[in-house]
Protein backbone atom coordinates (compact mmCIF):
# COMPACT_ATOMS: atom_id res chain seq x y z
CA UNK A 1 0.00 0.00 0.00
CA UNK A 2 2.43 2.60 1.05
CA UNK A 3 4.49 1.79 -2.48
CA UNK A 4 1.38 2.57 -4.33
CA UNK A 5 1.14 5.84 -2.70
CA UNK A 6 4.41 6.76 -3.13
CA UNK A 7 3.81 5.91 -7.26
CA UNK A 8 0.83 8.20 -6.93
CA UNK A 9 2.77 11.09 -5.16
CA UNK A 10 5.75 10.71 -7.83
CA UNK A 11 3.28 11.26 -11.00
CA UNK A 12 1.38 14.14 -9.21
CA UNK A 13 4.74 15.80 -8.83
CA UNK A 14 5.68 15.05 -12.45
CA UNK A 15 2.14 16.14 -13.83
CA UNK A 16 2.72 19.52 -11.77
CA UNK A 17 6.35 20.36 -13.25
CA UNK A 18 4.95 19.93 -16.80
CA UNK A 19 2.18 22.12 -15.90
CA UNK A 20 4.65 24.85 -14.64
CA UNK A 21 6.68 24.45 -17.78
CA UNK A 22 3.82 24.36 -20.15
CA UNK A 23 2.49 27.34 -18.89
CA UNK A 24 6.20 29.20 -18.51
CA UNK A 25 6.34 28.50 -22.31
CA UNK A 26 3.38 30.05 -23.12
CA UNK A 27 4.04 33.03 -21.54
CA UNK A 28 7.77 33.92 -23.35
CA UNK A 29 5.66 33.22 -26.49
CA UNK A 30 3.47 36.50 -25.50
CA UNK A 31 5.51 39.99 -26.65
CA UNK A 32 5.63 42.32 -23.84
CA UNK A 33 6.10 45.96 -23.89
CA UNK A 34 8.27 48.05 -22.12
CA UNK A 35 6.72 50.88 -20.63
CA UNK A 36 8.47 54.18 -22.11
CA UNK A 37 11.40 56.58 -20.40
CA UNK A 38 10.13 59.81 -19.43
CA UNK A 39 12.24 62.82 -19.42
CA UNK A 40 14.25 63.10 -16.03
CA UNK A 41 12.29 66.17 -14.70
CA UNK A 42 13.81 66.26 -11.95
CA UNK A 43 14.43 69.61 -9.31
CA UNK A 44 13.23 71.58 -12.94
CA UNK A 45 10.54 72.84 -10.53
CA UNK A 46 13.20 74.30 -7.79
CA UNK A 47 13.58 77.97 -8.41
CA UNK A 48 17.51 79.07 -9.06
CA UNK A 49 18.39 82.39 -8.75
CA UNK A 50 20.00 84.40 -12.04
CA UNK A 51 20.83 86.75 -13.02
CA UNK A 52 20.92 88.41 -16.93
CA UNK A 53 21.38 90.66 -19.04
CA UNK A 54 18.69 92.10 -21.72
CA UNK A 55 20.85 92.08 -25.29
CA UNK A 56 20.73 95.85 -26.83
CA UNK A 57 22.90 96.57 -29.81
CA UNK A 58 25.82 98.41 -29.43
CA UNK A 59 28.96 98.82 -30.26
CA UNK A 60 32.20 96.02 -30.48
CA UNK A 61 35.68 96.63 -31.00
CA UNK A 62 37.59 93.82 -33.36
CA UNK A 63 41.15 93.87 -31.92
CA UNK A 64 44.14 91.94 -32.99
CA UNK A 65 45.99 91.70 -29.21
CA UNK A 66 49.88 90.88 -29.51
CA UNK A 67 53.26 92.50 -28.13
CA UNK A 68 56.49 93.57 -29.29
CA UNK A 69 59.54 95.70 -28.08
CA UNK A 70 59.73 99.34 -28.55
CA UNK A 71 62.76 100.88 -30.51
CA UNK A 72 63.92 103.68 -32.24
CA UNK A 73 62.70 104.88 -35.28
CA UNK A 74 65.82 105.96 -36.60
CA UNK A 75 69.22 104.70 -34.80
CA UNK A 76 72.60 105.64 -36.70
CA UNK A 77 76.12 106.88 -36.43
CA UNK A 78 76.73 109.99 -38.21
CA UNK A 79 80.28 111.04 -39.44
CA UNK A 80 81.97 113.53 -41.58
CA UNK A 81 83.03 112.87 -45.33
CA UNK A 82 86.81 114.68 -45.16
CA UNK A 83 87.12 114.49 -41.30
CA UNK A 84 89.17 116.91 -39.50
CA UNK A 85 89.93 118.66 -36.16
CA UNK A 86 87.30 118.49 -33.36
CA UNK A 87 86.21 122.15 -32.01
CA UNK A 88 83.26 122.66 -31.18
CA UNK A 89 79.74 120.43 -29.99
CA UNK A 90 76.76 122.14 -30.96
CA UNK A 91 74.31 119.97 -29.09
CA UNK A 92 74.28 117.83 -25.53
CA UNK A 93 73.49 114.55 -24.45
CA UNK A 94 69.70 113.86 -25.11
CA UNK A 95 68.99 117.09 -26.62
CA UNK A 96 66.44 117.53 -28.83
CA UNK A 97 67.30 118.33 -32.59
CA UNK A 98 65.72 118.72 -35.74
CA UNK A 99 66.76 117.39 -39.39
CA UNK A 100 69.66 119.60 -40.54
CA UNK A 101 71.02 121.14 -37.05
CA UNK A 102 74.69 121.21 -35.93
CA UNK A 103 75.33 118.55 -33.75
CA UNK A 104 79.47 118.82 -34.00
CA UNK A 105 81.74 121.42 -35.84
CA UNK A 106 85.58 120.68 -37.25
CA UNK A 107 88.45 123.25 -38.03
CA UNK A 108 86.89 124.60 -41.32
CA UNK A 109 89.39 127.15 -42.05
CA UNK A 110 91.70 125.41 -44.88
CA UNK A 111 88.27 124.33 -46.15
CA UNK A 112 86.92 127.63 -46.31
CA UNK A 113 89.92 128.71 -48.08
CA UNK A 114 90.20 125.52 -50.95
CA UNK A 115 86.09 126.35 -51.40
CA UNK A 116 86.68 130.03 -52.41
CA UNK A 117 90.05 129.23 -54.23
CA UNK A 118 87.47 126.84 -56.29
CA UNK A 119 84.94 129.66 -56.56
CA UNK A 120 87.32 131.84 -58.49
CA UNK A 121 88.77 129.34 -60.66
CA UNK A 122 85.18 128.67 -61.84
CA UNK A 123 85.08 132.33 -62.20
CA UNK A 124 87.97 132.46 -64.55
CA UNK A 125 86.64 129.67 -66.86
CA UNK A 126 83.02 130.84 -66.84
CA UNK A 127 85.07 134.18 -68.27
CA UNK A 128 87.39 131.75 -70.64
CA UNK A 129 84.21 130.29 -71.70
CA UNK A 130 82.03 133.11 -72.81
CA UNK A 131 85.15 134.61 -74.44
CA UNK A 132 85.36 131.65 -76.42
CA UNK A 133 81.82 131.29 -77.48
CA UNK A 134 81.73 134.78 -78.79
CA UNK A 135 85.30 134.70 -80.51
CA UNK A 136 83.70 131.60 -82.19
CA UNK A 137 80.42 133.43 -83.40
CA UNK A 138 82.57 136.18 -84.83
CA UNK A 139 84.79 133.77 -86.77
CA UNK A 140 81.80 131.89 -87.94
CA UNK A 141 80.23 134.83 -88.96
CA UNK A 142 83.07 135.54 -91.22
CA UNK A 143 84.08 132.23 -92.41
CA UNK A 144 80.40 131.80 -94.17
CA UNK A 145 80.68 135.14 -95.92
CA UNK A 146 83.95 133.09 -97.31
CA UNK A 147 86.68 135.72 -95.29
CA UNK A 148 88.41 132.66 -93.49
CA UNK A 149 89.22 129.71 -94.08
CA UNK A 150 88.35 126.32 -92.86
CA UNK A 151 91.57 125.35 -90.54
CA UNK A 152 91.28 128.73 -88.88
CA UNK A 153 87.58 128.17 -87.72
CA UNK A 154 88.34 124.27 -86.55
CA UNK A 155 90.74 125.55 -83.98
CA UNK A 156 88.60 128.45 -82.69
CA UNK A 157 85.54 126.03 -82.49
CA UNK A 158 88.01 123.29 -80.69
CA UNK A 159 89.35 126.65 -78.33
CA UNK A 160 85.75 126.70 -77.96
CA UNK A 161 84.97 123.34 -76.61
CA UNK A 162 88.16 123.18 -74.65
CA UNK A 163 87.10 126.32 -72.85
CA UNK A 164 83.72 124.40 -71.82
CA UNK A 165 85.79 121.64 -70.40
CA UNK A 166 87.36 123.98 -68.37
CA UNK A 167 84.10 124.97 -67.14
CA UNK A 168 82.84 121.81 -66.46
CA UNK A 169 85.76 120.96 -64.44
CA UNK A 170 85.53 123.87 -62.49
CA UNK A 171 82.28 123.42 -61.60
CA UNK A 172 82.84 120.09 -60.35
CA UNK A 173 85.72 121.15 -58.71
CA UNK A 174 84.30 124.08 -56.83
CA UNK A 175 80.99 121.56 -55.45
CA UNK A 176 83.32 119.12 -54.17
CA UNK A 177 85.25 121.85 -52.55
CA UNK A 178 81.81 123.52 -51.37
CA UNK A 179 80.81 119.84 -50.14
CA UNK A 180 84.41 119.25 -48.39
CA UNK A 181 83.18 122.45 -46.98
CA UNK A 182 79.92 121.77 -45.09
CA UNK A 183 81.48 118.41 -43.99
CA UNK A 184 83.10 120.36 -41.44
CA UNK A 185 79.71 120.61 -39.89
CA UNK A 186 78.30 117.47 -39.05
CA UNK A 187 74.53 117.69 -38.99
CA UNK A 188 71.04 115.51 -38.12
CA UNK A 189 69.97 113.66 -41.06
CA UNK A 190 66.75 113.21 -39.32
CA UNK A 191 64.40 114.90 -36.46
CA UNK A 192 65.82 113.26 -33.49
CA UNK A 193 68.01 113.26 -30.05
CA UNK A 194 71.99 113.10 -29.51
CA UNK A 195 72.24 109.62 -27.90
CA UNK A 196 75.92 109.38 -27.46
CA UNK A 197 79.33 111.53 -28.10
CA UNK A 198 82.03 109.60 -30.11
CA UNK A 199 85.11 111.87 -30.11
CA UNK A 200 86.34 115.00 -28.32
CA UNK A 201 87.14 118.73 -28.90
CA UNK A 202 90.73 118.47 -30.54
CA UNK A 203 90.55 114.83 -31.55
CA UNK A 204 91.64 115.23 -35.25
CA UNK A 205 89.06 112.31 -36.64
CA UNK A 206 90.01 110.90 -40.48
CA UNK A 207 87.14 111.14 -42.94
CA UNK A 208 84.38 108.58 -42.67
CA UNK A 209 85.37 107.97 -38.76
CA UNK A 210 81.88 108.10 -36.58
CA UNK A 211 81.41 111.16 -34.50
CA UNK A 212 78.01 110.95 -32.83
CA UNK A 213 75.35 108.21 -31.97
CA UNK A 214 71.53 110.11 -32.54
CA UNK A 215 67.92 108.53 -32.43
CA UNK A 216 64.51 109.02 -33.80
CA UNK A 217 62.26 108.48 -31.00
CA UNK A 218 58.90 110.20 -32.11
CA UNK A 219 57.53 108.69 -33.39
CA UNK A 220 58.48 105.52 -32.12
CA UNK A 221 58.68 102.35 -33.71
CA UNK A 222 57.01 99.10 -32.70
CA UNK A 223 57.96 95.69 -34.38
CA UNK A 224 55.68 92.56 -34.27
CA UNK A 225 54.95 89.30 -35.92
CA UNK A 226 51.37 88.27 -36.64
CA UNK A 227 50.21 84.71 -37.70
CA UNK A 228 48.63 84.13 -41.29
CA UNK A 229 45.23 83.87 -39.81
CA UNK A 230 45.76 87.79 -38.15
CA UNK A 231 47.82 88.92 -41.31
CA UNK A 232 44.83 89.14 -43.93
CA UNK A 233 43.40 91.23 -41.63
CA UNK A 234 45.96 94.33 -41.41
CA UNK A 235 46.76 96.94 -43.49
CA UNK A 236 48.76 100.52 -43.35
CA UNK A 237 47.01 103.24 -41.87
CA UNK A 238 44.73 100.98 -39.22
CA UNK A 239 44.71 102.66 -35.58
CA UNK A 240 46.55 100.60 -33.32
CA UNK A 241 46.12 101.37 -29.21
CA UNK A 242 49.28 100.44 -27.05
CA UNK A 243 50.25 99.84 -23.16
CA UNK A 244 53.47 99.46 -22.10
CA UNK A 245 54.84 97.72 -19.23
CA UNK A 246 56.28 100.25 -17.37
CA UNK A 247 53.22 102.78 -17.35
CA UNK A 248 50.61 99.87 -17.19
CA UNK A 249 47.35 101.44 -17.70
CA UNK A 250 48.02 104.72 -16.84
CA UNK A 251 48.45 105.79 -20.16
CA UNK A 252 47.41 104.75 -23.54
CA UNK A 253 49.24 105.58 -26.66
CA UNK A 254 48.34 105.51 -30.00
CA UNK A 255 49.89 104.86 -33.57
CA UNK A 256 49.02 103.45 -36.99
CA UNK A 257 50.37 100.32 -39.07
CA UNK A 258 52.68 101.79 -41.10
CA UNK A 259 54.24 98.65 -43.15
CA UNK A 260 52.94 95.42 -43.47
CA UNK A 261 55.96 92.10 -44.35
CA UNK A 262 54.86 90.35 -47.55
CA UNK A 263 56.79 87.06 -46.63
CA UNK A 264 56.71 85.49 -43.33
CA UNK A 265 59.93 85.06 -41.08
CA UNK A 266 61.37 81.42 -41.76
CA UNK A 267 61.74 80.27 -38.44
CA UNK A 268 58.81 81.89 -36.90
CA UNK A 269 56.32 81.73 -39.42
CA UNK A 270 55.24 85.03 -38.31
CA UNK A 271 54.48 88.03 -40.77
CA UNK A 272 56.24 91.62 -39.55
CA UNK A 273 54.33 94.23 -39.32
CA UNK A 274 55.80 97.91 -37.78
CA UNK A 275 53.96 100.29 -36.41
CA UNK A 276 54.37 104.41 -36.36
CA UNK A 277 53.70 105.54 -32.06
CA UNK A 278 53.45 108.76 -31.41
CA UNK A 279 55.48 109.77 -28.93
CA UNK A 280 55.50 113.67 -28.40
CA UNK A 281 56.44 113.63 -25.11
CA UNK A 282 59.07 111.16 -25.26
CA UNK A 283 57.40 108.72 -22.58
CA UNK A 284 58.11 105.84 -24.54
CA UNK A 285 62.15 104.84 -24.15
CA UNK A 286 62.96 102.31 -26.66
CA UNK A 287 63.60 98.84 -25.12
CA UNK A 288 60.11 98.72 -23.61
CA UNK A 289 57.96 96.13 -23.97
CA UNK A 290 54.61 97.10 -25.18
CA UNK A 291 51.35 95.31 -26.11
CA UNK A 292 49.25 96.50 -29.22
CA UNK A 293 45.89 96.24 -30.25
CA UNK A 294 45.51 96.76 -33.69
CA UNK A 295 41.56 98.18 -34.69
CA UNK A 296 40.21 95.89 -37.10
CA UNK A 297 36.73 96.65 -37.57
CA UNK A 298 34.07 98.67 -35.63
CA UNK A 299 30.63 96.66 -35.55
CA UNK A 300 28.14 99.37 -34.63
CA UNK A 301 24.80 97.02 -33.81
CA UNK A 302 26.51 94.17 -31.88
CA UNK A 303 24.67 91.69 -29.52
CA UNK A 304 27.41 91.49 -26.68
CA UNK A 305 28.00 89.62 -23.61
CA UNK A 306 30.99 88.85 -21.11
CA UNK A 307 32.90 85.76 -22.09
CA UNK A 308 31.50 83.71 -19.19
CA UNK A 309 27.96 84.21 -20.34
CA UNK A 310 28.78 81.44 -22.75
CA UNK A 311 30.16 77.70 -22.62
CA UNK A 312 32.54 76.09 -24.99
CA UNK A 313 31.98 72.28 -26.12
CA UNK A 314 34.33 71.46 -28.75
CA UNK A 315 33.21 72.56 -31.30
CA UNK A 316 29.59 73.94 -30.26
CA UNK A 317 29.18 76.88 -27.93
CA UNK A 318 26.01 77.48 -26.09
CA UNK A 319 23.90 79.53 -23.81
CA UNK A 320 21.07 80.06 -21.05
CA UNK A 321 18.28 82.25 -22.15
CA UNK A 322 15.33 83.34 -19.86
CA UNK A 323 12.12 82.76 -21.76
CA UNK A 324 9.39 83.43 -19.51
CA UNK A 325 10.39 81.94 -15.94
CA UNK A 326 12.35 79.21 -17.38
CA UNK A 327 15.99 78.75 -18.94
CA UNK A 328 16.35 77.64 -22.78
CA UNK A 329 19.80 76.16 -23.65
CA UNK A 330 20.88 77.51 -27.22
CA UNK A 331 23.58 76.78 -29.29
CA UNK A 332 24.78 79.80 -30.41
CA UNK A 333 28.01 81.04 -32.52
CA UNK A 334 30.45 84.11 -31.01
CA UNK A 335 33.32 86.16 -32.11
CA UNK A 336 36.83 85.31 -30.77
CA UNK A 337 37.19 87.29 -27.08
CA UNK A 338 37.76 90.69 -26.95
CA UNK A 339 38.84 92.59 -23.15
CA UNK A 340 36.46 89.55 -21.82
CA UNK A 341 32.94 90.23 -24.08
CA UNK A 342 32.26 88.22 -26.93
CA UNK A 343 29.56 89.29 -29.98
CA UNK A 344 26.89 86.82 -31.02
CA UNK A 345 27.27 85.89 -34.80
CA UNK A 346 24.15 84.05 -34.46
CA UNK A 347 21.50 82.35 -32.27
CA UNK A 348 20.11 85.10 -30.51
CA UNK A 349 18.29 88.47 -31.10
CA UNK A 350 18.02 91.81 -29.81
CA UNK A 351 15.54 91.52 -26.82
CA UNK A 352 16.63 88.06 -25.56
CA UNK A 353 17.55 87.41 -22.08
CA UNK A 354 21.14 85.69 -21.42
CA UNK A 355 21.85 83.94 -18.62
CA UNK A 356 25.17 85.89 -16.73
CA UNK A 357 25.43 84.61 -13.43
CA UNK A 358 24.71 81.57 -11.86
CA UNK A 359 24.14 79.28 -15.36
CA UNK A 360 26.40 76.30 -13.99
CA UNK A 361 23.31 75.33 -11.70
CA UNK A 362 20.44 75.45 -14.79
CA UNK A 363 19.56 72.65 -17.34
CA UNK A 364 17.43 73.12 -20.34
CA UNK A 365 13.78 73.88 -18.46
CA UNK A 366 15.06 74.48 -15.21
CA UNK A 367 12.62 77.48 -13.87
CA UNK A 368 14.46 80.94 -12.78
CA UNK A 369 14.69 83.30 -10.24
CA UNK A 370 15.74 86.03 -12.48
CA UNK A 371 17.38 89.46 -11.91
CA UNK A 372 18.17 91.11 -15.03
CA UNK A 373 20.50 94.25 -14.64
Amino acid sequence: MNKIVRILVIAAVLIAIFIIVSISARDKSVKRETPPLTADTTGLNKEVPVVGIKLEPTEFYELISVTGLLEAWNRTMISSETGGRVIKWNSELGERLKAGQVVVSFDDEVAELQWHQAEAGLESARIAASKAKRDYERQKSLFEKGDLSENIIESVELSMKNAQTGLKAAEAAAGLAKRAFSETKVKMPFNGRLSAKLVVIGQSVPPGTPVAEVVQTDPIKLTIGLSERDIIKVHPGQEVFIHTIGWGDDKEFTGRVYAVGVAADAMTRQFPVEISVLNKHLEIKPGMAATAQILVKVYKEALVVPQDAVTDYGDITRCFLAEGERAVERDVKVSQPQSGNVMFLSGVSPGDTIITVGKASLKDGQKLGLTVE
